[in-house]
């Protein structure tokens, strides 16, 4: 494949000299005498396609990466300032447990019952789900 794509490589690269009667191609000099005799036009400064596809890219990038990474964050933000003690979460290790307290960036989970509950310290971004908010149905409005 890549000896097929070298010969048609080659192949255009030798060709691209030559007109369509096997001849050298023409030089074309901007403002010079064209074919008929009559002045060529020189070519345009400028061209707004160029800025018209970079705006065309930024615009699509913004659509999908910027914006829905923004939206996530945003969730994620109200998720983790909605806890409260006494939710059950779960965390981004999969760990279930039900909160205890919640610190300026820790959070304390109760992750076992019994005679002995087992507490463990987390980072507030270790949260993934609240499953109380989760599990509460909000009224329907009209």
């Amino acid at each position: 494949m890549s000896r097929l794509m070298s010969l048609c490589s080659l192949l255009i690269i030798t060709t691209a000299g030559f007109a369509a009667d096997g001849g050298p191609a023409p030089v074309v000099v901007p403002g010079a005498p064209g074919p008929g005799g009559a002045p060529t036009a020189p070519p345009s400064a400028f061209d707004p396609t160029f800025f018209i596809l970079i705006i065309g890219m930024i615009l699509f990038m913004w659509l999908l990466v910027i914006r829905p990474q923004k939206k996530e964050e945003k969730r994620r933000k109200e998720l983790i300032d909605s806890m409260k003690a006494g939710h059950k979460v779960v965390t981004i290790g999969g760990i279930h447990g039900e909160v205890q307290s919640i610190g300026e960036g820790t959070v304390d989970l109760i992750v076992s019952k019994g005679d002995k509950p087992l507490i463990m310290t987390f980072n507030r971004g270790a949260i993934a789900t609240n499953v109380t908010l989760v599990g509460e149905v909000k009224p329907a409005t009209k």
